[in-house]
């Protein structure tokens, strides 16, 4: 107890200590709260070694504003690339100094594995990459960050229902395909769509209705100029879904659909 309560109070007063000796908090201990403080961080599993790196995209900042480190270790390193080749299989992390400042994070390998929400403390992120990852949550329970333009999620483990997520206004390209992600049995759901988005949603074993909605909700939008896939596993339209298929090609969308 006075262990805990030692890193309680060094905690306390991280705000006053530099960035690296508030890190360096994060490895001695896996009970205290330190997770939930300032500078937030990325928790995620390594769950097999990998010849590639993971590594962020952050002009403004150097190798010194990353911390990456094992949970409950105090194994770290200061890095703008994580080696995987090295890495311990488990659960991992990263710190940054100024998460708004990170623009692109690339991580599409299926060694890692995570929670979708942990990503929204990326604030700054245009580009998000997570495809054919381990990666699991609710989409629908995930702050994205509001200025994403692209966000690539195909063969995870993201479930949700669309009808819940709110989607960036500026999003051109959305890939949910073959996860667990959901539609609607009423339409009104996509509210947010930008002319000339990639909206590719193939192979989530939709019904008939939900591939109606979406093509309704596509074509209400107003949008011009779109992509979109409803095929894979998800079922054909019906003659409302087609209705709205015509719309969208007179409004020079490329849609496939069963």
């Amino acid at each position: 107890m006075k262990y805990l309560s030692i890193l309680l109070a060094m905690a306390s007063v991280a705000m006053a200590q530099t960035f690296t000796d508030d890190l360096r908090l994060v490895g001695t201990n896996v009970n205290v709260n330190f997770y939930e403080m300032t500078p937030p961080l990325i928790r995620f599993t390594v769950i097999a070694q990998d010849t590639d790196d993971l590594g962020m995209t952050a002009a403004t900042l150097t190798a010194a504003d990353f911390i990456w480190g094992e949970t409950g270790t105090l194994n770290t390193t200061t890095t703008l690339s994580y080696d995987m080749g090295v890495s311990a299989l488990g659960a991992h992390y990263v710190v940054c100094s100024d998460w708004s400042a990170v623009t692109k994070l690339d991580w599409n390998r299926a060694t890692v594995s995570g929670n979708i929400a942990y990503f929204g403390t990326a604030t700054g992120l245009t580009y998000l990459r997570l495809d054919n990852t381990g990666i699991t949550g609710d989409l629908a329970s995930t702050t994205l960050p509001t200025g994403l333009t692209t966000l690539h999620l195909y063969n995870t483990g993201i479930t949700g229902d669309l009808a819940s997520t709110t989607l960036p206004t500026g999003l051109t390209y959305l890939n949910l395909g073959y996860t667990g992600t959901t539609y609607p049995s009423s339409t009104g759901s996509l509210t947010n769509v930008a002319n000339n988005i990639n909206f590719q949603i193939p192979d989530c074993t939709l019904s008939t209705n939900n591939v109606d909605n979406i093509l309704v909700d596509l074509d209400t939008s107003g949008a011009t100029g779109g992509v979109a896939n409803v095929a894979g596993d998800n079922a054909a339209p019906s003659a409302t879904g087609l209705t709205a298929f015509t719309n969208l090609i007179g409004k020079n969308w490329s849609v496939t659909k069963n």
